[in-house]
């Protein structure tokens, strides 16, 4: 039956787009936090610049 392969088609192509939307929002926490602690690091050796007396 055609509406068969078709009804399974619809279902594969749902059970996709939610695996993206996962993986994309999952990407994006990981940027975001990566990006926190990149600003951390800088903050600890700027810190560590200051107390040496540097600027």
């Amino acid at each position: 039956k055609p509406d068969r392969s078709m009804r399974k088609k619809q279902k594969n192509k749902e059970i996709a787009d939610r695996q993206i939307a996962v993986a994309k929002r999952r990407y994006s926490g990981e940027k975001r936090r990566n990006k926190e602690a990149r600003r951390v690091m800088w903050g600890q050796r700027s810190q560590k610049r200051r107390a040496e007396g540097k600027d």
